[in-house]
């Protein structure tokens, strides 16, 4: 995420506040998801996929 300059409270923001524009259920070895928000007055994206214990964080552009 450094790399993009995200930081972790702008990926927290896009999390808590934004929608899912993308489902992918079947995706190996996890489900997963798109989620697009905007933090710090820019639109990101954060792929995430659903463990069964935790969400992990894919990536973030």
């Amino acid at each position: 995420m450094l790399g993009r300059d995200i930081d972790v409270d702008d990926v927290l923001e896009v999390l808590l506040q934004s929608k899912i524009i993308e489902d992918y259920p079947d995706n190996y070895p996890f489900p997963s998801c798109l989620m697009m928000g905007r933090a710090n007055d820019r639109a990101l994206h954060v792929d995430l996929a659903n463990t069964t214990d935790d969400l992990k964080i894919i990536s973030a552009y």
